[in-house]
């Protein structure tokens, strides 16, 4: 119903009766509404765990820790017991897995590197590809969390790594890759250009 008054427009308002409301009024409900309802769904969608817990059962992080040892050059890690799964998330679009693996390093003090990377499965579940993408310098163990998760979201999102590589970083963020070291998907393992790496923790 609309009421004309003072060559002003009202609009009765459904749900409370005797209340007249200015067309622009209405409007501005109604915007703040949908901002408000696509703020919600927007914050839903993109806000994006990172912790094993909000994604794997315990089990199934033992499982998936077994798995990635199993998958990798046998060579590689000393003491595969001692990696901790700290990060992880699937892409619901391709399903690829990324995750982070924290592992205590060789150190006078104690220190720790973590290796970040992804997984991609075939439509029966079997590894496709298995790649390594970073691995952090050795740092205490909170250094390693913090630096790692922002590496890892950085990752995930399919941004730029290579800004965080140590020719414009030094030993803050990544170690390898770099100029002469690379992740093999077909050995499974970091690689030399130049001469043989021995990959040591």
């Amino acid at each position: 119903m609309q009421l004309i008054n003072n060559k002003k427009t009202f609009q009765r308002h459904p749900h409370f009766e005797g209340v007249f409301l200015y067309p622009n009024t209405m409007k501005h409900i109604l915007i703040t509404l949908l901002m408000g309802a696509c703020l919600t769904a927007c914050q839903s969608s993109e806000t994006k765990s990172i912790l094993v817990d909000d994604w794997l059962s315990e089990e199934r992080q033992v499982l998936f820790l077994g798995q990635l040892d199993s998958l990798r050059d046998s060579k590689k890690s000393s003491t595969p017991h001692l990696e901790e799964l700290v990060y992880f998330y699937e892409l619901p679009e391709s399903g690829e897995q990324y995750f982070v693996l924290l592992q205590p390093a060789r150190s006078i003090h104690e220190k720790y590197v973590a290796v970040g990377g992804k997984i991609q499965r075939d439509r029966n579940g079997d590894v496709k590809v298995y790649k390594e993408i970073f691995r952090t310098w050795k740092h205490p163990k909170d250094v390693v969390l913090e630096r790692s998760s922002f590496l890892f979201e950085k990752m995930v999102s399919g941004q730029d790594l290579t800004v965080y590589y140590s020719d414009k970083m030094g030993d803050t963020y990544i170690e390898f890759p770099n100029a002469h070291i690379f992740f093999d998907t077909i050995e499974r393992k970091w690689v030399s250009l130049h001469y043989p790496l021995e990959m040591k923790q």
